[in-house]
């Protein structure tokens, strides 16, 4: 999600707490916690139906996508992008519990990376991906305004990260661009009010 919030302003200033980090870090050591004691996921941003759909309507599109660059390359196909599923590497943006990208895995897609800012949220993605047989989706704490990735991904997801960071009173635009700025074919919000697909 956006970057880290030292220094908070005052409350005129403040947009929405949802555009805070500590807002994030506190809600997912919650969560962990009742995942610890309870063995609860956490919420399913838009609900367990709506992920599905999206998971399977992403798949819809990676494999037209791939199909589209094959027939364009014919045998001479130098494309980045493959029929399987798992030639696509993806990233989800703000990964929360990290039970969309387990979703994008029962779809086919095998090479995926979660990140999250808040260190809660990777370690409640973890615990759950790990429970439920879910070990070689990686997860990796880091801030997307700030990224330490150097890797390509062909696909990038987002349920609402873009949102949280229009939600920061620290020049929205600026730190739009910046999020878009990361090394990407395909970017999709999957759920968010502020931006559309951008290609690249």
């Amino acid at each position: 999600m956006n970057s880290s919030d030292k220094e908070e302003p005052d409350a005129e200033t403040i947009t929405s707490m949802l555009g805070f980090q500590s807002y994030w870090d506190t809600a997912y050591a919650d969560e962990l916690t009742n995942f610890r004691e309870h063995g609860h996921a956490g919420e399913v941003w838009f609900g367990a139906d709506v992920m599905e759909m999206v998971a399977s309507w992403t798949k819809g599109l990676c494999d037209d996508i791939s199909k589209k660059e094959v027939e364009n390359h014919h045998e001479n196909d130098n494309s980045e992008f493959k029929k399987d599923l798992g030639a696509w590497s993806v990233l989800d943006v703000g990964i929360g519990n990290g039970l969309l990208l387990q979703e994008l895995s029962k779809q086919g897609f095998s090479d995926l990376t979660g990140i999250d800012y808040s260190e809660g949220a990777i370690d409640l993605a973890q615990n759950l991906a790990n429970r439920d047989g879910f070990d070689t989706i990686k997860f990796l704490v880091d801030d997307i305004l700030e990224t330490k990735l150097d890797k390509k991904f062909h696909l990038v997801t987002d349920k609402g990260t873009l949102d949280a960071i229009r939600l920061h009173p620290d020049g929205p635009i600026k730190r739009q661009d910046n999020v878009l700025g990361v090394h990407v074919k395909t970017w999709w919000p999957t759920g968010n009010n502020f931006m559309q697909q951008h290609e690249r």
